[in-house]
Formats: C-alpha cells, sequence, structure tokens
C-alpha cells in the first residue's frame, strides 16, 4: 500500500524530472543472450523499481506472486520448468561500440520473443534459437555501461516508453501467457567479454491489458492449477460476489455466470476474490487520460500494474 508520507516531487512546488530524448547509441559490437533463469519475488519489494518518479519503487504483480506463494499457489517453479524446457524463450540483443561490453556512454539492448524448442536448451552458449515473428521486437533500452554494468534510461524521465513482451506462465502447470510491459527498465551486470548477465526488469501492465488479458489467464491458469492442486479450488472456486441475474453466484465480463465447485474459475471469481482484489489495482499512473505517456508522481489516476523480476541470461545464437 502507498503510504503519505513519502514525499513525491509534486510537494512544496517542486517540478518533476525533465522529460528528454533518449541517448543515440553507439554501434559496433554485438552480444545475442537467452534468458536462462527468471526470479520471482520472494517478498513483495524485491526486484522493484520507481516507474513514476513518486520515490516509491514498485512491484504490484511481485506482491500478488508473493501473495499466492504464500496460499499455495507457486508461480516461480512454473516459470522455472517453462524455461528449462524451452517453452518460454526470451532473447536479448545487447549492443556496443566496447567490443568488451565493460564501458560505453550509450549502449543498447532489444529483446525478442523466442520460438519454443524442441529440446531443452542447455544454456552454455551452444543453444540456437529463433525469434517468434508474431510477436514484435520491444523498444530499444539505451544507456550507458559502467564496469560491466547497463542501466537503461530511467522511464520517468523518457519522452515514449519502452515496450517489451514476455510469454511467461502465471502458475505451476500451465502454459505461458503473454504479458505485455510498458516504461520498460533493465539493469544488468556481465562478466569481461559479456558471456554472463545477471540483471533486473521491471515495467507496467496497462489496466486494459489487466483486464483483457491477465485475469482471464489468471482464471484459466487457476483452473489447470486446480486439477492437481486443490488450494486453487478453495480460494476461487466459490462463485465469487453474487449478482442478482446469477442465482447466487458472480456474473462474468461475458454475461454468463459462475457456478461453484465446478472446478472451472472465472473471470469473476478472480476478480471478486477478497484475497487478490486489491492487488490486482493499478498503483502507477504513466498516461494522461487523452493517452501520451506521462509518468506522474501525484498518481491522481493511477493506470497500470508494475511488475519486477530478476534474470540471468547467457550466451546464444538465433
Amino acid at each position: 500500500m502507498r503510504t503519505i508520507g513519502v514525499l513525491a516531487l509534486m510537494i512544496c512546488g517542486c517540478n518533476a524530472p525533465s522529460r528528454q530524448q533518449s541517448c543515440t547509441p553507439s554501434t559496433g559490437s554485438t552480444g545475442k543472450y537467452v534468458v536462462s533463469e527468471w526470479k520471482t519475488p520472494v517478498q513483495s519489494s524485491d526486484y522493484a523499481y520507481d516507474l513514476n518518479g513518486d520515490g516509491i519503487k514498485d512491484n504490484a504483480l511481485g506482491a500478488l506472486i508473493v501473495t499466492f506463494a504464500g496460499k499455495g499457489l507457486d508461480t516461480q517453479s512454473g516459470i522455472t520448468k517453462a524455461v528449462k524446457e524451452g517453452a518460454a524463450v526470451e532473447l536479448l540483443q545487447w549492443g556496443s561500440s566496447d567490443a568488451t561490453f565493460q564501458s560505453d556512454t550509450c549502449a543498447s539492448v532489444v529483446g525478442y520473443v523466442g520460438q519454443k524448442t524442441t529440446a531443452p536448451p542447455k544454456f552454455d552458449g551452444s543453444d540456437v534459437f529463433a525469434k517468434d515473428s508474431s510477436v514484435a521486437a520491444s523498444g530499444q533500452f539505451t544507456g550507458p555501461i559502467q564496469s560491466g554494468t547497463f542501466n537503461s534510461s530511467s522511464p520517468v524521465t523518457a519522452q515514449t516508453p519502452v515496450t517489451l513482451t514476455l510469454m511467461l506462465p502465471l502458475l505451476g502447470g500451465d502454459a505461458p501467457v503473454e504479458l505485455d510491459l510498458t516504461a520498460g527498465h533493465v539493469q544488468f551486470t556481465s562478466e569481461p567479454g559479456g558471456h554472463l548477465m545477471q540483471g533486473q526488469l521491471n515495467g507496467a501492465i496497462q489496466m486494459a491489458d489487466v483486464q483483457n488479458k491477465l485475469v482471464p489467464a489468471l482464471a484459466r491458469s487457476l483452473t489447470v492449477e486446480g486439477q492437481t492442486n486443490p488450494k486453487a479450488l478453495m480460494l476461487f472456486d466459490t462463485g465469487g460476489d453474487p449478482d442478482p441475474s446469477c442465482t447466487g453466484a458472480c456474473k462474468n465480463p461475458d454475461a454468463t455466470c459462475a457456478v461453484t465447485g465446478d472446478k472451472k474459475i472465472d473471470v469473476c471469481e478472480v476478480t471478486g476474490n477478497a484475497t487478490i482484489k486489491s492487488l490486482l489495482l493499478p498503483d502507477v499512473q504513466l498516461f494522461t487520460t487523452s493517452d501520451p505517456y506521462d509518468p506522474s508522481a501525484a498518481n491522481t489516476m493511477m493506470d497500470s500494474l508494475s511488475l519486477g523480476l530478476s534474470f540471468c541470461a547467457t550466451e546464444a545464437s538465433y
């Protein structure tokens, strides 16, 4: 929960940070990588980052993952399994004028969703992947490299947000789902020569995507989880908040009614669940009512749900 006691830039007449163009990335050397491990938060403050300039580090979806874990619903194991099996492939391309990737005033990183592999990747530098042409490449992250550490430009001061698509499962037994992030930020440290990197990725999901993509995907994932984990059914297969037209159960956005105890988790059973509904509310303001990107520390009209993950990546070909 956000606290009023934290000083934000709007207080005392201070001006918000100036918005500016990102630096122009240098060219020369290219490093290609595949994410070999994603780490989800163990506590809600893990892997958080201030996306809108209010001085508070954001990771609302991380708080949801932590809450799930406390209820016996494991997101981390599903992500780990999908990555190891080659079902969730995220590719990163790093560009720099420095062949050792240790120092540069303006380097670049672009992300791609990779195609599923036919055999588990080895993550030893010998893997060959293919980009998934049905998913657009990310926007270009730009920023300096200092002593092998890349830190992309802050989304608070960027003129346009960096976007990125992740394909990750939401729970243990389900297939990866599409997570479209905006206001992206990435930071990582590489070994000399750029052979291995460890870092953190942050961004936010706009509420239209939360409602139309994330929550339906979460309902499907919980239904699959419920086939082997009765805790999912105990928590969510409850009929939700009763709607007068649904005989004691909730009504879905498509006007269908949930059924208590049918081993199918409906969208309305997710959005009305007392355990998590507050965690699916927006926690950052990144846009104005007319839609241009405009991060606001005031948070008077929060419109996006923040996310932060840690990752490791190894060299690969694609």
